[in-house]
């Protein structure tokens, strides 16, 4: 909610720009100890691309979408809409993973959807 005056001033692309080059930097301070220690010869091409799909796909297109929400629906009903995030694990992890839902994330998924419909009535 605080990066709203940015995305309304600046628009989502350049926000999303400013607040994944910004938050890389403290990122890589607490990282440089292990990135120092790392066998990187040893670091296989699988590893490189689910490193590159995480950050680009999982990272910088969910900030787009992210701050894109932001400036059209506001930053209260955009917040609301992260509580998706389980419900969408478990739909993915069903086929992809072969994890069937239990109960509870059922009535949880059931829970979210039925907070949504109150919410917008």
């Amino acid at each position: 909610m605080l990066a709203k005056p940015l995305v309304d001033t600046l628009g989502p692309t350049v926000t999303t720009a400013w607040t994944m080059g910004l938050g890389a930097i403290p990122l890589l301070v607490i990282c440089a100890p292990s990135a120092l220690a790392q066998r990187w010869g040893a670091v296989t091409p699988a590893a490189w691309i689910g490193t590159v799909f995480s950050s680009l796909g999982a990272l910088v297109l969910a900030y787009l979408i992210w701050y894109r929400g932001v400036a059209r629906l506001g930053a209260t009903r955009t917040a609301f809409y992260s509580n998706f995030t389980p419900v969408v694990t478990l739909a993915a992890a069903w086929p992809l993973l072969g994890e069937v839902p239990t109960g509870w994330q059922v009535l949880g998924a059931a829970g979210i959807f039925g907070s949504l419909a109150l919410v917008r009535s």
